[in-house]
């Protein structure tokens, strides 16, 4: 552990500069493409977790994983209701399609890694608009049958790509 004293932060100070624009006119410039590999020192992933990749799940854009394996869970990344081999928008404006989708997709990662749907332990439910409550929770019962994980339902102020809905999961192996 590093301690950062008051005196740590002088010396900073003191011996470091940042050149900032003269003007707001002046933009800061930033590199069109990202690097590839992760910069020197960047973490890697620890052996003991195993990154999740179903190509007949939905495939983010965004550098996540859809899914880790650590210990005997597997944890399942915030889905958004996307086609699994197009990543097209499901059901814009249709919150019944939009958890459909999103189940799917989460129960298709659930079944690669050889668990299933009565082994999940968790899910949480990201609502746009806390009045779906009632149809998302139809769907989801629906979904689940008699097997009732723990969860969470947040009403959150947007979504990407401005969907009604996202649902991350915690199964047992």
């Amino acid at each position: 552990m590093h301690l950062f004293t008051l005196a740590t932060a002088a010396f900073l100070l003191a011996t470091c500069t940042l050149a900032l624009p003269a003007s707001p006119s002046s933009a800061l410039q930033f590199p069109d493409v990202l690097p590839t590999q992760p910069a020197y020192g960047a973490p890697r992933t620890d052996p003991s977790i195993k990154t999740i990749r179903v190509t007949d799940a939905a495939i983010p854009g965004s550098p996540i994983s859809q899914a880790v394996i650590s210990g005997n869970h597997i944890y399942i990344s915030g889905f958004l209701p996307l086609a699994p081999h197009t990543g097209a928008l499901i059901g814009e404006g249709d919150v019944v399609a939009q958890t459909l989708a999103i189940l799917n997709n989460i129960n298709i990662i659930i079944e690669a890694t050889g668990s299933h749907l009565g082994k999940v332990v968790k899910v949480t439910l990201y609502l746009k608009n806390v009045e779906d409550y009632g149809v998302v929770n139809e769907v989801y019962a629906t979904f689940f049958g008699t097997h009732r994980p723990a969860r969470s339902a947040v009403a959150v102020a947007d979504i990407p790509l401005g969907v009604l809905v996202q649902i991350d999961a915690i199964v047992r192996i």
